[in-house]
């Protein structure tokens, strides 16, 4: 006579622990950190990633904009939904000039970019003196989104200066001014 048996085969791949606002809105919330990573001798990629122990400065323009792509890659099947929030900090080196930052959430499939946002400018910021740190904070409505294990989830920051000088930018993170994205993902499917 053999023992019946009452448990399954296998459990979980992992415990999954949320917050009472994250199971009343259907959504949990993930931070992204912009950062600057380096690849090889002089390159260098765009990245979004947990860990606050890779940032670092992303490279100054030597004009007066710039436009990055910070990238992160899923292992999983993940469904985008609700406003994602983009806080962004830069040094302006140039006494009265305005800055301003635009953000735009994209997928990346390995061969198409599609928006699941629209352009979002913040409202421009006067720099009070050389080497100013201002920091610009965007709220992006986002299309409900399914990525695919391998698909790309793109955040598209683009910095301009204006006010008449050639101002030098420079993106910049410690703990005083972050720059990183949060992004709210269906919990419920």
């Amino acid at each position: 006579m053999s023992v019946p048996t009452y448990f399954r085969s296998g459990g979980n791949e992992r415990i999954v622990v949320y917050d009472y606002l994250d199971i009343a809105e259907g959504t949990g919330v993930v931070q992204f950190h912009c950062v600057r990573v380096n690849t090889g001798s002089t390159n260098y990629s765009y990245i979004l990633t947990h860990n606050s122990a890779f940032v670092s400065s992303v490279a100054a323009a030597a004009a007066a904009s710039f436009d990055c792509d910070f990238d992160v890659t899923f292992n999983e099947n993940k469904e985008i939904k609700g406003t994602a929030y983009v806080v962004f900090s830069l040094v302006v080196q140039a006494t009265g000039n305005t800055g301003t930052v635009t953000a735009q959430v994209r997928k990346w499939d390995g061969t198409t970019e599609t928006n699941i946002s629209d352009a979002i400018v913040s409202q421009p910021q006067t720099a009070g003196g050389d080497y100013a740190k201002q920091t610009f904070s965007l709220a992006v409505p986002c299309t409900t989104t399914t990525f695919k294990k391998g698909e790309t989830l793109r955040l598209n920051i683009t910095v301009a200066i204006g006010g008449g000088g050639n101002g030098t930018l420079t993106h910049t993170i410690d703990a005083d001014y972050p720059s990183f994205c949060l992004v709210p993902f269906n919990i419920t499917q």
